[in-house]
């Protein structure tokens, strides 16, 4: 039920980060502890490519 909804989010992420040029994008909701000093956060972009 929620693979297809992941899915459509990862390849949205990826359409997101390739058109900014980035090469690699952490996801930090995971609880990893990713620590990043004045780094964009891509939500908002990923929302608007999602059609939120």
């Amino acid at each position: 039920l929620i693979e297809p909804i992941m899915e459509k989010a990862k390849k949205a992420v990826q359409k997101v980060a390739k058109t900014q040029g980035y090469q690699y994008v952490l996801d930090s909701a995971a609880g990893a502890g990713v620590i990043v000093s004045d780094g964009k956060d891509l939500f908002n972009d990923v929302k608007k490519e999602l059609g939120f």
